[in-house]
């Protein structure tokens, strides 16, 4: 028997062998050959049963047997410290709910949980109450126009829409070969070749509409590599125009900065009066723009004079407001 099964899987093994080669062995009797009481044995079986198996208990010869020749056990290899990230991961996932993979892993973790003892069962409970994990924030979409994209996707088809920009009408339709999808901070976003631009683009789902699917093939760029998309911050795309920045941030926050990674591929630095540099590129200055305001008078952008112009910009547009 594996060591690394659990002391509920090792007793299930156990139980269906000897049900198996015994002549209706009782619960007390299953109980004393193990050194467990007949109340674990009996919740044991009930489990058992609940797993599918056809384990019945004899009247006449006050023990238990097969109905029908039991199944192989198929159980779930879990422990105590496996159960957390179990959880955690659930809550996580919650990002994809209304996806295909949110629907897949709904139904992987309802399968492993039915398999799980009664005491790690009753575990994960215990986390879901006690153990909080806050999932992104999620970004309304069009769970249909998802599933027709994805479709797209994979089959390398051609789609056309509508897309609206933040404080603006609808532009007039696009036609774009749709490269790939990506989650990022509970949002999705589409990314792909403009075919008017002839230039890759990123378009956030929530913005899309009159969604048309295409008939027409293409074939990805060769030089298109998916994990860029993971490794850049979102909106850049191969070919885009990156802005080296270069921020410094006032000492007194210095502790809160360096506590988490700001950006992919960031470099920082603590100077010696205890300010600290940070630097990243973005293609995106105007994305940026939200996350310098929630810094307010803590921050000094240092480079490049674009990113400052925008800021000063933006400054003014808020006095001006205020009047």
């Amino acid at each position: 028997m594996p060591a690394h099964l659990t002391r509920w899987q090792k007793r299930a093994n156990f139980i269906q062998n000897e049900i198996q080669t015994r002549r209706f062995p009782s619960s007390r009797a299953l109980g004393k050959l193990y050194g467990v009481s007949h109340k674990t044995i009996l919740r044991d079986i009930k489990h058992m049963k609940a797993l599918g198996h056809s384990i019945r208990y004899n009247q006449r010869r006050k023990g238990y047997d097969y109905a029908s020749p039991p199944q192989p056990l198929n159980l779930v290899v879990v422990s105590d410290r496996d159960v957390l990230p179990l959880h955690v991961a659930g809550v996580i996932l919650a990002q994809y709910q209304g996806t295909p993979i949110h629907e897949v892993f709904q139904r992987v973790m309802k399968d492993i949980i039915a398999k799980l003892s009664v005491d790690l069962q009753r575990l994960l409970k215990l986390y879901g109450e006690r153990i909080l994990v806050r999932p992104p924030a999620l970004a309304e979409f069009d769970v249909t126009l998802w599933r027709s994209l994805a479709e797209c996707v994979v089959d390398e088809r051609e789609v056309s829409f509508t897309y609206s920009k933040p404080a603006s009408p609808r532009t007039g339709p696009r036609q774009v070969q749709p490269l790939a999808l990506v989650c990022d901070g509970g949002r999705w976003y589409l990314y792909g070749n403009d075919i008017a631009k002839s230039e890759p683009r990123c378009f956030a789902l929530w913005r899309i509409h009159d969604f048309k699917e295409g008939q027409k093939h293409f074939t990805p760029p060769t030089h298109f590599d998916p994990c860029f998309l993971l490794e850049q911050p979102i909106g850049t795309l191969p070919g885009s125009a990156l802005l080296d920045v270069r921020l410094r941030f006032a000492a007194r926050h210095a502790a809160v900065l360096q506590e988490r990674e700001w950006f992919p591929g960031q470099k920082m630095q603590v100077e010696e009066d205890g300010s600290v540099l940070l630097c990243f590129n973005t293609s995106n200055p105007q994305l940026l723009m939200n996350w310098l305001f929630t810094w307010d008078t803590v921050v000094e952008i240092l480079e490049p004079e674009e990113l400052k112009e925008l800021y000063r910009e933006r400054v003014e547009k808020v006095l001006g407001w205020m009047k």
